[in-house]
Parts: C-alpha cells; sequence; structure tokens
C-alpha cells in the first residue's frame, strides 16, 4: 500500500541540475554530457532495452551499442574505439569476450582481468576510462544507460575479485553543492530548491507540487539497489524538464528509518519528504 501511496501523490520534478563547467542533460531519453571547449563529449541513447553511448574526448573516440539480455546474462555488446593511428574492437555475447579465439565469462573475475588486460595496449581501454567517472551522473538521470556502463566497467581490472570503486567526476558543485544548507546530506535525501543545487549523483529536485519551494534531491532507478539501504524505486515523478512523461525515482521510506538530514516523514506517503520552513 505505501508504494501505491507514493506512487499517486503526483511529485513534480521543477528543478535539475543547471549548467557549468561540466553539464549534464537529460532530453526525452537521452544524456547528453559536454565540458568545456568540446574536451568531452558523450550522448547516451536507451529504447526497447537497447543502449547507444557515443563519446569524444581528444582524439579518442567511443562507441558502445548494448543490451541486457536477462537475468544471469548480463549484457551483449559491441564495443568500438579509435584514436590517432590505431582503432580496436571488442564484442561481449552473452557475457562471453572472445580474444584470440579463446572466449572468457565476464562474470568470472579471473577471466575478466584478462580481458582488460588485453585491452591496455590499444584505444578501447582509455576510451571507457575517459567515459567512466559519469556512469553515476547518468544512471542518475538514465537508469535505463546501465547496460552501456557495464562494458564501460571493462576500463579497470578487479583485484582478488573486488570490484574497484569507479573514479568520481571531478565537479566541486557535487561535494559541495550551492546553496547547500548546513546539517543537510548530500546525494539522495538532499533538501534542494531552485536556489539549491542537487549533486548529480541525485540530479532531480522533487517537490509535492509546484508551489512547495524547497524539494528532495532523487535520481532515477530500475531497482531498489539505486536507492540505497532505505530508499525504494517506487517514485514516479512528471514535470522533468524535457522529459515526456514520467520517470521512475528513489523515495526514501521513512518507516525503514529516519529521513536523514533536515527531511521529515510524511505520514500520508511513508516517505521522507521537504520541510518548506528553511529561510529564504
Amino acid at each position: 500500500m505505501r508504494a501505491a501511496a507514493i506512487a499517486i501523490a503526483g511529485l513534480a520534478a521543477c528543478v535539475d541540475a543547471p549548467p557549468g563547467d561540466i553539464e549534464v542533460r537529460r532530453i526525452a531519453a537521452k544524456v547528453e554530457v559536454r565540458r568545456p571547449d568540446d574536451a568531452l563529449r558523450i550522448d547516451v541513447e536507451a529504447g526497447g532495452g537497447r543502449v547507444v553511448l557515443i563519446a569524444a574526448a581528444g582524439d579518442l573516440t567511443l562507441a558502445i551499442d548494448a543490451i541486457a539480455t536477462g537475468p544471469g546474462v548480463p549484457i551483449t555488446a559491441s564495443v568500438r574505439a579509435a584514436r590517432a593511428g590505431g582503432e580496436a574492437a571488442l564484442d561481449v555475447r552473452n557475457d562471453l569476450v572472445a580474444v584470440d579465439g579463446v572466449a572468457y565469462r565476464l562474470a568470472v573475475w579471473r577471466e575478466r582481468n584478462l580481458v582488460v588486460a588485453s585491452l591496455a595496449a590499444g584505444p578501447i581501454a582509455p576510451a571507457l576510462a575517459a567515459v567512466a567517472p559519469y556512469r553515476t551522473a547518468i544512471e542518475a538521470r538514465l537508469a535505463e544507460a546501465a547496460p552501456a556502463f557495464a562494458a564501460v566497467g571493462l576500463f579497470q581490472a578487479w583485484p582478488d575479485g573486488v570490484e574497484p570503486a569507479w573514479p568520481a567526476l571531478d565537479d566541486p558543485r557535487d561535494v559541495d553543492p550551492p546553496g547547500h544548507l548546513a546539517g543537510d546530506v548530500v546525494g539522495i535525501g538532499m533538501t534542494c530548491s531552485a536556489g539549491i543545487r542537487c549533486p548529480s549523483s541525485a540530479p532531480f529536485c522533487v517537490t509535492v507540487d509546484h508551489g512547495a519551494a524547497f524539494g528532495v534531491c532523487t535520481r532515477a532507478c530500475a531497482s531498489d539497489a539505486a536507492c540505497g539501504a532505505h530508499g525504494r524505486c517506487v517514485q514516479p515523478v512528471v514535470d522533468i524538464p524535457d522529459v515526456a512523461g514520467a520517470v521512475l525515482t528513489c523515495a526514501l521510506d521513512c518507516t525503514a528509518a529516519a529521513c536523514p538530514g533536515l527531511l521529515a516523514c510524511a505520514p500520508a506517503t511513508a516517505s521522507c519528504e521537504a520541510t518548506q520552513d528553511h529561510p529564504r
């Protein structure tokens, strides 16, 4: 019942993270990433379960065409990369990669590491590494982009079978968002407004209606796993700029734990909502 109550709340996303030195925008079913002077461009588009990622950084270019192929078989994808003096291709079929006539399973970390090592000398590894820091910012706006980033994950090996942390986006606005209120969290559950920027990990500022001055930062999701320990992927949000229809996002369940930061529990929805008594 709680999920239904959240679903009919009619939440509206009135503010997205504004552009700056690093611009990340969702338009329809596409996310665009731009850095100053065209130092990097990424376009990711999803539809029908398929994801296409096109990127350029300096003399590197990258194209990924990926699709999730079912439980236990995470990805089928083609990866093409080029830089001055060389091109390379990698094909993943139902989690299998053929290198020099030998098939390797990406789900087995020792075999995955051999695939990563085989990419080190060509343009694929540096192209994937250039895109990797934008994973969170892109998936937080377009959860359907995940299959492409399963391929991007081949930029690094897994020492001892443990996945290393992905590189963070080097945007200081994500560490200390402009307008951030003292005592509030940074990420899913942060208080936001027209003057308080959400971080890239939770880029949508969601309010109960357009008349509310303050909202809650959240992100797009495909499952509860994207929403943290007490988040639930149950909240459809409308009125996201440049996006038609609703986007499924994370809500914070205040029956499971206390609300973070400056949020308060709303009994009607059993979710954490922004209070409206902050100084302007």
